[in-house]
């Protein structure tokens, strides 16, 4: 039941207003009524109480003035057995005698929904609606046929462990209120006194203590953050037992300490002193031991006590103290309530201890509540971080706005005092740093070579690196940009990885202890892996724009060529061959008309000059063709068209060229074609450098695949020329490249549209390689 739930009604603020004995303004006749018949039942049953009675006249008392308290028209009290895996019906009201007698003794099971109801907690069903998960089948059907329409549940609890169920039933359609949830739960703590066999005190300090729970119920801040809610519970606290002053730690797992974040009652210039205290576990193995059980430990002389640190209670002045562990469900450590007292004379009673108690219960539920809510709210930021972070990554392509946009969204959630991103360079020796201090982008990266710093060690092993507590004696470099800045003190780094392959780190670094806590490591991992992505895509992106611009390059160059040879072509028809041919017909003519007056000598001779012109011509006109395509391809096959081209190549540079063939099929026209204008491009090549004087070209099959070798005996290949195609094709644009590169860039192209790959290699005796792999399409 919620705060304010509590709070609409009028029947809780009178029933407190009565309990502590003040005036009561106006209310409504009915709410007098229902505090008036609510209290006469919590006396009775206190009178019970005390008055020894046997447990079935007890349980049976209980039932009574559960019904009369309610207003209800049933009630059951079941008690769980020895091994609390069982209810046993112990208490009945409600029914007619001769029901009593089969309702008592009859035994159910505890559902595991029922025993996940937490103490303080409780349940109302319709019953019309079908059986609720936390009822037995049997208990279902008793219920039907006492025709029961609304039930309430109330788990009984005593200092956190089940002892029974309380069930009051309704046979008319009048819904259990908030009110009558409200009182239930209090009685059900009675109630659950009773059962666990705790002594009865005074009527009036039975009802102090309850109204010490429910002005403690209805101050605690729901859903707010474990800071908030501790916020109210110490000042709450500290209102209802009258101690000096109240603390709220909450436990930090990964540093293994208590954390003050709440407190009432502390005069303003003693904040320093308990900010300062450090209640760790390393430090205080006492307070840990202390902490360890479910009951509040007194400590009396509070300077003297191992459990509280010495100087801590010196410089706040405690006196005593009481400390009230805070634990959730699997009895795991959540925080803890410390009050003290500055009084010297002060002594704990026990009903001081019984009021902490049972509020610490509460407390318990509530700050386990609260930080699950924190756990959920971060989440939920954390997962819309990270879609507004994967939306703005995907949209950008070069590295520094991928940087400026990536330290905006994680330094808005964790901190990122000093913040990094490392990209492994080519060479795989060097990272190339971009990064940020205090808010401040670097105008400029930092290249550092990889080294022995927690960084390099990241993409080294690829695995993260999280410190809260740098120890005093690590003097690394923890931010390799700047190796002069102040050390920190807490560190993530986490590896950027594609598949299994490292390409950089991501850091954020500060210089406050404990900053990061394993959401924040878990958010920068994924933002990690976001990165990783984001850069490999822009990485492509960049490799196809650098791919399409090289491409076009050589479409214009290859045009280029193919306008150039197409005019050195028709200069050649136009200024060789027509001439000639033109010669040879006037020379016909010019004889065919003298050839009555010449000599038969001369006309012999005027003939043959003419055929020597033709042939002449014919040879020409052959060379030009042979260069469009030659003929010896398509009749005789790969080999004789280029030992043809040989031939040609050796008449015009003098560059001895050799062909080892051996082919056991021919392969398809097409990829003659192919092989043959590679094997073209690559002596183009050839021929531009510098010192070569003979080549060697070797054509193999291997499984499947056409293999081309080229060597050459000239001087070796540039450094530029070895590398990878996309980073020559990088180089267009920036420079002219030359004739021979331009054949190389080709030859690459032609090699990757056929399916295959081009690998070059230069001997340390001088000489290069081009080796050619193609997929082989035999024509056989």
């Amino acid at each position: 039941m919620s705060k304010d739930s509590v709070l609409r009604s009028g029947f809780i603020p009178s029933l407190v207003r009565r309990l502590r004995g003040g005036s009561t303004p106006a209310r409504s006749a009915a709410d007098d009524a229902r505090v008036t018949t609510f209290l006469a039942a919590l006396q009775e049953v206190s009178a019970k109480m005390k008055a020894d009675l046997p447990l079935p006249d007890l349980m049976a008392a209980l039932a009574e003035q559960s019904v009369v308290a309610l207003e209800a028209d049933l009630a059951l009290v079941r008690l769980t057995n020895l091994d609390g895996e069982g209810l046993v019906v112990s208490g009945v009201h409600g029914v007619a005698p001769h029901r009593v007698a089969g309702l008592l003794g009859s035994f159910s099971v505890v559902t595991e929904p029922f025993r996940a109801l937490w103490p303080g907690s409780l349940a109302a069903f319709d019953l019309r609606g079908g059986k609720p998960p936390l009822m037995t089948s049997a208990e279902f059907n008793e219920m039907a046929e006492l025709r029961i329409i609304h039930l309430l549940v109330l788990p009984l609890h005593h200092r956190g462990r089940l002892v029974g169920r309380l069930d009051l039933g309704r046979v008319e359609d009048v819904p259990f209120s908030v009110d009558d949830r409200a009182a239930g739960t209090v009685l059900a703590g009675l109630i659950a006194s009773a059962v666990a066999g705790s002594p009865a005190g005074e009527d009036r300090e039975r009802l102090a203590v309850l109204e010490a729970s429910y002005e403690f119920q209805q101050s605690i801040q729901y859903l707010s953050t474990a800071a908030e809610t501790l916020q109210s519970m110490v000042e709450s606290i500290r209102g209802i037992t009258g101690c000096d002053r109240c603390y709220g730690l909450l436990w930090q797992e990964p540093k293994r300490e208590f954390t003050p974040v709440a407190v009432s009652g502390l005069e303003s210039h003693l904040m320093d002193a308990l900010k300062a205290a450090l209640f760790s576990a390393a430090r205080l193995p006492s307070l840990t031991e202390a902490l360890a059980g479910p009951d509040p430990v007194v400590i009396e002389d509070a300077q003297r006590s191992p459990v509280l640190p010495a100087e801590t209670s010196r410089a706040l002045g405690i006196r005593s103290a009481i400390l009230v562990p805070l634990r959730g469900r699997e009895d795991r450590v959540l925080g803890a309530l410390m009050l003290d007292y500055t009084r010297p004379d002060h002594r704990v009673t026990e009903q001081e201890l019984i009021i902490v108690r049972n509020t610490a219960e509460q407390a318990s539920v509530v700050l386990e509540n609260a930080l699950l809510y924190e756990d959920v709210k971060r989440t939920s930021e954390s997962l819309a971080l990270l879609n507004e972070i994967g939306l703005d990554l995907a949209t950008l392509s070069d590295l520094d706005g991928l940087f400026r946009q990536l330290h905006h969204h994680v330094s808005s959630v964790i901190d990122a005092q000093r913040f990094c991103l490392g990209l492994l360079l080519p060479d795989g020796a060097s990272l190339e740093y971009r990064y940020a201090v205090d808010q401040q982008l670097a105008p400029e990266t930092v290249t550092v070579p990889l080294g022995h710093d927690p960084l390099s060690w990241v993409v080294k092993e690829q695995r993260r690196v999280v410190v809260n507590a740098r120890h005093p004696k690590d003097r690394t470099v923890w931010f390799p940009p700047l190796p002069d800045v102040s050390t920190g003190q807490s560190m993530i780094a986490v590896p950027l990885r594609v598949g299994q392959r490292a390409i950089g780190v991501l850091s954020a670094q500060s210089d406050a202890r404990g900053a990061y806590t394993h959401h924040d490591v878990n958010l920068l991992v994924t933002v990690g892996m976001q990165t990783a992505v984001a850069i490999e895509n822009a990485r492509l992106y960049m490799m196809v724009q650098q791919r399409g611009e090289l491409r076009g390059y050589l479409l214009d160059q290859m045009l280029s060529r193919q306008e150039q040879e197409r005019k050195m072509l028709v200069d050649d028809i136009h200024n060789d061959t027509l001439q000639g041919l033109a010669s040879c017909l006037y020379r016909i003519d010019l004889t065919s008309r003298r050839v009555t007056e010449m000599p038969p000598e001369e006309t012999r001779e005027e003939l043959l000059g003419v055929r020597e012109n033709l042939a002449e011509n014919i040879d020409r006109l052959r060379r030009l063709i042979f260069q469009i395509r030659p003929s010896t391809l398509d009749i005789l096959g790969l080999g004789p068209a280029i030992q043809e081209y040989f031939s040609q190549i050796e008449q015009e540079t003098g560059i001895r060229a050799t062909l080892d063939i051996e082919m056991a099929d021919r392969l398809e026209s097409e990829q003659e074609t192919i092989v043959y204008r590679m094997v073209q491009e690559a002596l183009e090549h050839v021929r531009q450098r510098p010192g070569v004087s003979r080549v060697v070209v070797r054509i193999r099959e291997r499984e499947g695949k056409v293999v081309i070798t080229i060597a050459d005996d000239g001087q070796a290949m540039e450094p530029t020329d070895l590398a990878e195609p996309v980073l020559i094709g990088a180089a267009v644009g920036n420079q002219q490249p030359s004739d021979a590169r331009v054949n190389l860039l080709t030859l690459q192209e032609r090699a990757a549209l056929a399916g295959g790959q081009v690998r070059l290699a230069s001997r340390n005796g001088g000489g290069s390689t081009i080796q050619i792999v193609l997929p082989q399409r035999s024509s056989a």
